[in-house]
């Protein structure tokens, strides 16, 4: 499993490299089943996004970018990865992709959102997790993005 976390400060994912991405995703995708990409600060934290939730057209940028990625450097290996679910949360997001052969594997997954921002009531901070069984494991991951201090 490897497990990617970037606090990305609003950096738009149409201006990431093909070298970037390369450093990002250093690993041995060869022996790897799952890649988790957890992304924080992906939308500038206005009053707009945090009340209105505005997530979809930027999460889907940040999906295509890394599927993009993840396909060219399978391709070389003969190894693919699928789509196994994502999910999101004002400036968060949560990406899980793993190889055919583990996919069939997977019995459940769900996912819980936390919001800790103002009065516990928005989505600027928090948690997104998720709990998943793997034939008789099971296994929780959390993208947590919280208040300093």
């Amino acid at each position: 499993m490897y497990i990617l976390s970037w606090n990305c400060n609003i950096v738009d994912p149409d201006k990431i490299t093909a070298r970037d991405l390369d450093k990002l995703f250093n690993f041995p995708i060869d022996k790897t089943d799952m890649i988790v990409v957890c992304l924080q600060e992906m939308v500038e934290l206005s009053s707009f996004n945090v009340l209105m939730g505005n997530n979809i057209n930027i999460v889907g940028r940040w999906k295509k970018m890394i599927e993009k990625h993840l396909s060219d450097v399978g391709k070389d290996l003969g190894k693919t990865f699928v789509h196994l679910t994502s999910n999101d949360m004002v400036g968060i997001a949560t990406f899980v992709y793993v190889s055919g052969h583990l996919f069939n594997r997977i019995y459940k997954h769900e996912w819980t959102l936390v919001k800790t921002g103002f009065n516990n009531s928005l989505g600027n901070k928090g948690s997104i997790m998720l709990f998943m069984q793997i034939d008789n494991t099971y296994l929780t991951l959390a993208n947590c993005h919280l208040t300093a201090g």
